[in-house]
């Protein structure tokens, strides 16, 4: 097994394409898009089933090293303060297949 970061940023659908270009700018070659994610929050319920899908909101996944996750956390920092979202950064062990 190999040690790693998994960084979790949630944001609403309209900012995944920004969210991909911040990543793919950091030498990020992989990540997991899981669309419609509901939920509760600080902002109340978010839930699937709004009239505009635009401010549903979206989970993308990153599993990379250190160095890489802070980078990442780093521009996360300023992007999300311009528009809806959370960053969560954990351990995790990846299993060699």
């Amino acid at each position: 097994m190999i040690n790693l970061q998994k960084v979790e940023i949630i944001t609403e659908k309209r900012s995944i394409d920004e969210v991909i270009r911040i990543l793919e700018s950091l030498g990020v070659n992989g990540y997991t898009v899981i669309r419609n994610v509901t939920g509760k929050g600080k902002r109340g319920i978010k839930h699937g089933d709004d009239l505009n899908d635009v401010f549903i909101n979206s989970l993308i996944l990153v599993v990379c090293d250190e160095s890489q996750a802070i980078a990442i956390v780093k521009e996360m920092k300023v992007f999300l303060q311009i528009v809806s979202g959370v960053c969560f950064v954990s351990d995790v062990k990846y299993v060699v297949h």
